[in-house]
């Protein structure tokens, strides 16, 4: 008699699945603004960091946006001031639910490597 198949959980195949990044993702909860690299036209549209390290950023976007798409983020403090304007390349896009609101998920990379002391300026 063959063993039950169970289905594993999204979470936790991904917590199976090897580590690619080569930096340490830290907790964050500034706010940004996006915008195309190359608007079209109109404003950019808020969100809010995930997760950064020096080489990338985890965003949380109220509008899809495909990978493979360039974007310039405002990163902002409490305040509403730019602590940094960063370049970003969106590599994946995924639907998330964070407490009842339907957000994508948005995982990107640095155009340009940050150092440690402007990472730490950040969080």
């Amino acid at each position: 008699m063959s063993e039950p198949q169970m289905a594993a959980s999204p979470k936790l195949m991904h917590s199976l699945a090897p580590e690619r990044r080569t930096h340490v993702r830290m907790a964050s909860n500034l706010d940004v603004t996006c915008q195309l690299a190359q608007p079209v036209s109109g404003a950019g549209w808020a969100g809010k960091v995930r997760d950064i390290s020096r080489a990338g950023i985890g965003l949380l976007s109220t509008r899809r946006i495909r990978p493979g798409v360039h974007l310039t983020v405002d990163l902002r403090d409490g305040a509403d001031a730019v602590l940094r304007t960063v370049q970003v390349h969106v590599i994946h896009s995924t639907a998330a639910n964070v407490d009842g609101t339907e957000y994508w998920l948005l995982g990107c990379v640095f155009h340009t490597v940050l150092s440690e002391e402007e990472l730490q300026t950040l969080l």
